[in-house]
């Protein structure tokens, strides 16, 4: 746990900070959605690590300790789920709703969203620390338990497990839409046709492990029978949630994994040739992208323009 907990911290941070850092990327609407997603997976991996070690040292936190790591690790997960559907309904406007992206997702439009995210952030926080709810982490045990003498524990409880499944539920149905636009207009074999099927691999391997997880969470009893080989696997399959997003992004973004290794190259003074993520790239593919002519056939010129800009967020 401890060892799966600091690769999770470690991945998430080299990421995160390669987004952050450059404007090529955070500059758009999808990276700043998944930076804002990276937060709740450092909070989660945080959490997971401090866990680990208790475990490790069989110390048995006090009941303010526990609260307060309850408090970031059962709220963060909720509301990644939230940016998950959020960052869903982003692809979905990017592909099949392209001339409303940049009214849906404006500037007020995405502090709108984050408001809500940390809204939705601090009401499961704040039920956490009232006094009605409890969980805590079994040193025992090795996994977090409800305690269902707190009066609010149980409906609490129940609350978070239909927002995670409905927040898959939605995310699914966003994708699935997403799909069919590509089967339908998605034939070519332009650059951009190609970033776009990277996004749709990646947004489907997000929704497929988190419906494997959610499952396993609340059914993993019809699988494994309760004992230690069950907690050590559900252990594992939350801290892997927490690594999943910036390793898929490492994996299928080729420009994120060359500003990496640009940066490490520069930090021991090797010298290297690096280039510069051209944001024309993708607009320089119209004649070639044959996704982009069918699904914008027939719509205004200011309309084609528009997905040309919006479509570099996806290399």
């Amino acid at each position: 746990m401890a060892l799966l907990s600091l690769f999770s911290l470690g991945l998430n941070g080299v990421v995160l900070t390669t987004i952050a850092s450059n404007p090529e990327f955070s500059s758009y609407t999808s990276y700043r959605i998944m930076l804002l997603m990276g937060v709740f997976d450092v909070a989660q991996a945080v959490v997971h690590l401090t866990t680990a070690i208790f475990t490790l040292c069989q110390y048995q936190a006090s009941h303010h300790v526990q609260t307060f790591l309850s408090a970031i690790v059962s709220p963060s997960y909720l509301a990644y789920v939230l940016v998950t559907i959020i960052l869903s309904f982003n692809r979905f406007v990017l592909f099949c709703w392209p001339s409303r992206e940049k009214q849906i997702f404006s500037a007020t439009g995405n502090k709108l969203w984050i408001l809500l995210v940390i809204a939705c952030y601090l009401t499961f926080a704040g039920n956490q620390v009232s006094g009605k709810v409890r969980m805590f982490y079994s040193i025992e045990d090795y996994i977090w338990i409800f305690d269902f003498s707190y009066p609010w524990t149980r409906t609490g409880a129940f609350i978070a497990m239909i927002l995670q499944l409905s927040g898959i539920f939605i995310a699914w149905c966003f994708y699935i839409a997403i799909a069919i636009s590509l089967c339908r207009f998605g034939n070519g074999a332009g650059t951009s046709h190609r970033a776009n099927v990277k996004i749709l691999l990646q947004a489907v391997a997000i929704v497929v492990y988190s419906t494997v997880l959610n499952f396993f969470w609340h059914k993993i009893d019809l699988i494994f029978p309760p004992g230690v080989a069950q907690t050590a696997f559900m252990n594992m399959m939350w801290i892997g949630n927490s690594a999943l997003s910036s390793l898929l992004c490492l994996i299928i973004n080729g420009q994120v994994r060359k500003k990496i290794k640009s940066t490490i190259w520069k930090a021991f003074n090797v010298p290297v040739q690096t280039s510069t993520v051209q944001v024309s790239q993708v607009s320089n593919v119209n004649n070639t992208n044959s996704f982009t002519k069918l699904k914008l056939d027939g719509r205004s010129k200011s309309a084609i323009n528009q997905i040309d800009q919006v479509e570099v967020q996806t290399l």
